[in-house]
């Protein structure tokens, strides 16, 4: 059937697709006595007619029709969309998560921050609170020997023993003498009577046995340092009369020269106060020095006394196990980095470390704050000798002398990450360290993660789903060969475009083949399915031969909008300049006066097409030889339509640049004729120079544009000039200096023709020659206009 036989039986289609099926049956069979071609067309057409298509009676029904179809096509694509995710849900979801995850990053950042605050100001109040109990702690003790020496009988008893070492100058008689003196019982037993109470916060059941007995130890030292008396004085080892050791000195010397009190924290080293004196243990222990008066002035010291006993280590250790978690570790530690109380893992640390102090007295290996370098408690061994092992944190701070902490996190001496923090007792020459493991101080952020995770799963969860939909629907939209849109199955891709994407197909029922073009999902919107199928009816009413037929219209059941045309074979005007570029004058009329006449149908149904290009002009090699079919009618109208609305605030415009006139840039929207009028200037003087003419070009500028050699041939001619002044009248940047009409281009163009025949014999005997060479070298490559 050809074209206008087509024509005539998509009329009459339009007349039946909306009335009875009675009504059908009685006109097709009267159409059947007139030309059962044509009858047997229409009822193919009604046979096939899908409810989503648009194709329907243009008059007596057309708005009612557009709007309950265009109604439904929107409704199923956006049930499709669902479905199927789609840009606008899956951006939805992506953007909810974002936000959301922001909110509870933000919360978590907070609870965070929350929680580690009330931690380390927890921790720092604990920390100062153990530096106070333990100065406390100390002057209650410091007080209590100081009343002791401050005893009448005490002093008296001194002053005895001191005067015996004034009268008696040899070493071995001073020691028989003093450790027969019965000065020594007196004292060994008011101290007996002198116990302290008990000052630990436990039970009494709870507390620990005494190491040994009697609970208060002393020894006395006078002014030349030379010991007087001691607890042991019984004991042979106990060198009486003898002179106290260098540190011994140091400590006594401050008593006396001061007449204050001192206290001596426990040492990792068991060092002694006499030479060779013997603690008859090698645990730790605490002293407190005071100094004892003269009986007849109590401004004069005349001897320095030390109180030690085996329950003021532990009340002290009470004090520094009173700690938050029972995995937290508080210990007493010296400028030199040894850990100088109990602390938890010890043995299993000594048996890494084993390092003895260089000024060690007695005792076993002495335990320092030193860091590994890997988690002991994880079976992990060190690498490295324990003697290059770095202080830890906190021993660095002690080391200092300073206060500090580290809430970040730090590894102990048993390579453990924990947090803590320390502070330097000046008083008792010593630093008290208070630290815990970091997931423990922080195990509730555990479960703040958790809850995080949790919450942030949720819309995660809703976003991959629709993300896995959406993936889905591209696979099902990406690759359409061979799959059904509406009635025709698709075959090969012809083209893409920003828009669309362009495959031939066939039709099932019929045969015909067609151009499916497809409207790639991201550039529909709601309003864009109504214009657009308003445009396509007024596209389809359009019977002229240059331009190509709209034969349906449609929603796929993949939501897919599409449009089937008429399959034009052959190559776009840009491809045939970029193969072909100095066409003779003859040649361009011809081509420019069959794009008129499609325009001037097409401005007749007050269709414009607004984006004329040399893209979008066909030049065919059959039904005829230099056939031309203008291609897109009405659907870049439609399309760019919905987006200029869209984005009218920022200026956006849809089309060719250097084609598109300029009235659109402050109007989007526009559908004025005379926008077309510009493209079609434009592509004349594109068809003559080969390159996009600047704005507003003058004659001149077109004419020095100009590189064809047959077209400079003809330069002096009427027709060309003529031909000239017309293009740049259609491309003027003035809309009113533009032609009239389309149909006055067209009947220039039509004189110019007359004056400059081009004949089919000249277009076939080109085509024969050159057309497979063209259609190659196009497979090879595509081709686009570009700016002078």
């Amino acid at each position: 059937m050809d074209s206008k036989k087509y024509a005539e039986a998509k009329k009459v289609f339009f007349d039946l697709v909306d009335r009875s099926p009675e009504e059908q049956a009685r006109q097709l069979h009267s159409l059947e006595l007139e030309d059962k071609s044509i009858a047997d067309e229409v009822s193919l057409l009604l046979a096939n007619h899908s409810s989503r298509t648009i194709i329907g009676n243009r008059e007596s029904t057309q708005h009612a029709s557009t709007a309950t179809r265009g109604s439904y096509t929107v409704s199923w694509i956006r049930v499709n969309r669902f479905l199927y995710g789609g840009w606008v849900p899956l951006v939805v979801a992506i953007a909810s998560t974002a936000i959301l995850f922001a909110i509870g990053s933000y919360i978590h950042k907070h609870l965070h921050e929350k929680v580690r605050t009330e931690y380390e100001r927890a921790a720092m109040v604990v920390a100062d609170q153990k530096v106070r109990r333990v100065l406390q702690w100390t002057r209650w003790h410091e007080q209590q020997a100081l009343s002791w020496a401050m005893r009448d009988d005490i002093q008296e008893l001194v002053a005895r023993l001191n005067a015996l070492t004034h009268s008696i100058t040899d070493p071995i008689e001073l020691e028989t003498a003093l450790r027969n003196a019965d000065e020594q019982r007196k004292l060994s037993v008011i101290f007996n009577q002198l116990t302290p109470p008990n000052l630990s916060l436990k039970p009494e059941a709870e507390l620990p046995p005494l190491r040994s007995t009697p609970r208060m130890k002393y020894a006395i030292w006078n002014q030349s340092f030379q010991l007087i008396a001691d607890w042991q004085y019984q004991n042979e080892a106990v060198q009486l009369g003898e002179t106290a050791s260098s540190t011994g000195k140091i400590t006594v010397s401050k008593i006396l020269d001061t007449n204050t009190t001192h206290v001596q924290m426990p040492r990792p080293k068991a060092e002694t106060v006499s030479k060779d004196y013997p603690i008859e243990t090698n645990l730790s222990y605490v002293m407190f020095f005071v100094p004892i008066f003269s009986p007849s002035d109590n401004s004069r010291a005349i001897g320095a006394m030390m109180i030690r006993s085996d329950s003021l280590l532990d009340e002290l250790r009470e004090i520094l196990e009173d700690v938050i978690f029972s995995d937290s570790n508080c210990y007493l530690l010296t400028k030199e980095g040894g850990i100088a109380t109990r602390v938890l893992d010890s043995d299993m640390v000594a048996t890494f470390q084993k390092v003895q102090s260089p000024g060690l007295v007695r005792g076993g290996s002495v335990l320092y704050a030193r860091d590994p370098g890997v988690n002991l408690m994880n079976g992990e061994t060190p690498t490295s000798d324990p003697s290059v092992w770095p202080a830890t944190l906190a021993a660095m701070g002690v080391a200092n002398q300073t206060d500090g902490h580290n809430f970040e996190g730090y590894r102990d001496y048993r390579g453990r990450n924990v947090v803590g923090a320390w502070r330097w007792i000046e008083k008792a020459d010593v630093g008290i360290v208070m630290e815990t493991p970091r997931e423990r101080a922080y195990g509730n952020l555990v479960y703040i993660d958790q809850a995080f995770r949790f919450l942030s799963t949720i819309p995660l969860v809703a976003a991959l789903i629709l993300v896995g939909f959406s993936l889905m629907r591209y696979f099902r939209t990406h690759d359409l060969t061979n799959k059904t849109v509406g009635a025709y199955r698709l075959k090969s891709k012809i083209g893409e475009g920003g828009l669309g994407v362009v495959y031939e197909g066939e039709h099932h029922i019929l045969g015909r083949k067609a151009a499916i073009k497809l409207i790639k999902p991201g550039a529909i919107s709601s309003g864009t399915v109504r214009r657009f199928e308003r445009e396509v009816k007024l596209a389809s009413l359009l019977n002229h031969q240059n331009a190509v037929a709209i034969y349906d219209f449609g929603v796929s059941r993949d939501g897919l909008l599409f449009c089937a045309m008429e399959l034009v074979d052959g190559v776009t005007l840009s491809q045939l300049l970029s193969f072909e570029p100095n066409l003779p004058i003859e040649r361009t009329l011809h081509f420019l006066r069959q794009v008129s006449l499609a325009l001037q149908e097409a401005h007749n149904l007050q269709l414009v097409h607004r984006d004329i290009k040399p893209q979008n002009v066909m030049i065919c090699q059959a039904p005829i030889a230099d056939l031309v079919k203008v291609v897109d009618f009405g659907l870049a109208k439609s399309i760019s339509e919905t987006i200029s609305r869209d984005v009218t605030a920022t200026r956006a415009v849809m089309g060719t640049p250097g084609f598109i006139a300029p009235e659109r840039l402050e109007s989007p929207w526009s559908a004025d004729p005379k926008i077309d009028t510009f493209s079609f200037g434009v592509l004349g003087m594109y068809m003559l120079t080969a390159k996009i003419p600047p704005l507003g070009v003058s004659k001149e500028g077109i004419i020095a544009m100009i590189q064809n050699p047959s077209l400079l041939r003809s330069l002096g001619s009427s027709e060309l000039q003529s031909l000239i002044d017309l293009l740049l009248a259609c491309a003027s940047p003035l809309p009113e200096r533009r032609p009239k009409s389309i149909r006055a281009v067209s009947e220039e163009l039509r004189a110019l023709c007359e004056s400059l025949h081009w004949n089919r014999e000249g277009s076939e005997t080109w085509w024969s020659e050159q057309g497979e060479a063209m259609r190659t070298w196009v497979s090879h490559g595509k081709t686009e206009p570009t700016p002078s």
